[in-house]
């Protein structure tokens, strides 16, 4: 097995890791959560962020923004950044490969 022959393979590992590194919402939500004793049932929590705003993603800033808040075209615009950024990273790690052949 070379690595040319399972580049195609890296590559997709690469893209899928780095969206899904993107999108972390339900582990640091129950991280906070448990952390700060207070499990809920469900909906939008007091403890996002907990201690001290180390468990705050992107996605839970997103989610409590439009849902908490409810700026629904602030929440839109963060929505959109979080998609050009993972497509840049995309379209850089698929030309980077393409460098490499």
């Amino acid at each position: 097995m070379t690595l040319p022959s399972i580049s195609p393979v890296l590559a997709f590992a690469a893209i899928t890791g780095i969206i899904g590194t993107l999108q972390y919402f339900t582990q640091a939500a129950v991280a906070a959560s448990v952390a700060s004793g207070q499990v809920t049932g469900g909906g939008i929590s007091d403890t996002f962020g907990y201690p001290e705003g180390s468990t705050f993603t992107y996605p839970l800033w997103l989610y409590v923004v439009g849902f908490r808040y409810h700026v629904l075209g602030y929440a839109n615009v963060l929505a959109v950044v979080l998609f050009v950024v993972s497509m840049t990273a995309t379209v850089l790690l698929r030309r980077f490969k393409e460098f490499t052949r």
